[in-house]
């Protein structure tokens, strides 16, 4: 993000946060099978009532740790 202003930044944070409550909600009225993924230093809680996977890394798991992320995905798809 650092070729992006501070007034893009917000912008950007802005259109993709929900708010936390309103997508608990979401998630727990879910009708699809999910799996969580989740950084064992990410301050984001654990989803209710989903499966979820922890691996090494923060809220940016997959650029912090590209290879656990990307074979746990390869085996959901398998």
């Amino acid at each position: 993000m650092g070729i992006l202003s501070n007034k893009q930044i917000k912008q950007v944070d802005k259109a993709v946060m929900t708010d936390a409550e309103e997508t608990a909600y979401l998630i727990k009225t879910l009708k699809v099978k999910a799996i969580a993924l989740k950084g064992e230093e990410d301050f984001v809680p654990i989803p209710p009532k989903i499966e979820t996977v922890i691996v090494k890394g923060g809220h940016v798991s997959p650029l912090e740790n590209p290879l656990e992320v990307s074979n746990l995905v390869n085996r959901l798809i398998e």
